[in-house]
């Protein structure tokens, strides 16, 4: 969550980030209560993301981060239209048939992300399996989403990449890019405070 942090606060132009966990996690909105993400958790790690969305459950999924800087076109489209198209990026990226974005009729209430369609998210039949929040702020937009029920191939970020933008180049982090982490892991991401705020 501080690396995602890190790329929207640092990003000159887009950056994309897809990982995978080394154990089993759970994340939550910036919004949401920490006693619900608690008692969801079960006893699994619980991080608040500074995006918005629900609790999602994570260790078998595939995680994006999408860096917009402010100065980008992109970043002015209403966030509902980023959601769609980053959305329409994943689904192609994912290269199934049968998957297509929610609609209204699709859309659920509660508190857990992945049983709780919103449109634009990408479905299976009636099953979601990809969702994301986004975060806005005087540095660009941040998008996180994740993929899950659904095996992700070593070639998907190239295929996001690509379908995201004409040019595709590796990061190269600023010199100070890993002090910012630290202290985003030692004020936010690993601070009971701050996850336990609301």
């Amino acid at each position: 969550m501080a690396l995602d942090e890190v790329l929207l606060r640092s990003a000159e132009r887009p950056m994309l980030r897809v990982y995978r966990w080394a154990q089993r996690e759970v994340t939550f909105g910036y919004p949401q209560r920490w006693e619900e993400a608690r008692v969801f958790a079960g006893g699994r790690p619980i991080t608040r993301r500074c995006t918005g969305g629900g609790m999602v459950e994570h260790g078998e999924d595939a995680t994006v981060a999408l860096a917009v800087p402010a100065s980008h076109p992109f970043s002015r489209l209403a966030p509902a239209e980023t959601y769609r198209q980053i959305h329409e990026a994943i689904r192609g990226a994912l290269r199934g048939e049968d998957l297509r974005l929610a609609d209204g009729e699709d859309c659920t209430g509660g508190p857990a992300c992945f049983v709780s369609p919103v449109p634009a998210d990408i479905l299976r039949g009636g099953r979601k399996i990809a969702g994301g929040a986004q975060r806005r702020s005087r540095d660009g937009f941040l998008y996180q989403g994740s993929v899950q029920g659904l095996s992700v191939d070593d070639n998907f970020s190239e295929r996001l990449g690509a379908a995201l933008a004409q040019r595709v180049s590796e990061w190269v982090p600023k010199a100070d890019w890993e002090s910012l982490r630290d202290e985003l892991v030692a004020t936010r991401y690993g601070s009971a405070e701050w996850n336990q705020r609301r």
